[in-house]
């Protein structure tokens, strides 16, 4: 038997998502993070449960909400996205060991 490590994505507990017409806010009150995001990140965002969620399942998720994109495109814009949130404090990525 093979034991992988995923990442996994959980918001930080703190954070609040602020929604507007064109996008988003995310702000954690007690270190003044804040992140304004677009419309795709917003969705993104939206994706992402409480308790978190594995990059694969994020991934279909988002894949299902912009159809048009190309596999490779999404997997690179998603990465870059998760990336950015998580250096800026908002997101935590973890490791969610599987047997």
């Amino acid at each position: 038997m093979v034991t992988s490590v995923r990442n996994r994505y959980r918001p930080e507990s703190r954070v609040i998502f602020q929604r507007f017409p064109d996008g988003a806010v995310l702000y954690t009150p007690s270190n003044e993070n804040y992140l304004g995001l677009n419309e795709t990140g917003a969705r993104i965002w939206e994706l992402i449960p409480a308790e978190g969620i594995e990059f694969e399942p994020l991934l279909r998720g988002f894949a299902a909400v912009f159809p048009e994109m190309a596999a490779d495109e999404l997997r690179a814009d998603l990465s870059a996205w998760l990336d950015e949130v998580v250096a800026v404090g908002l997101l935590r990525r973890e490791d969610a060991v599987a047997a």
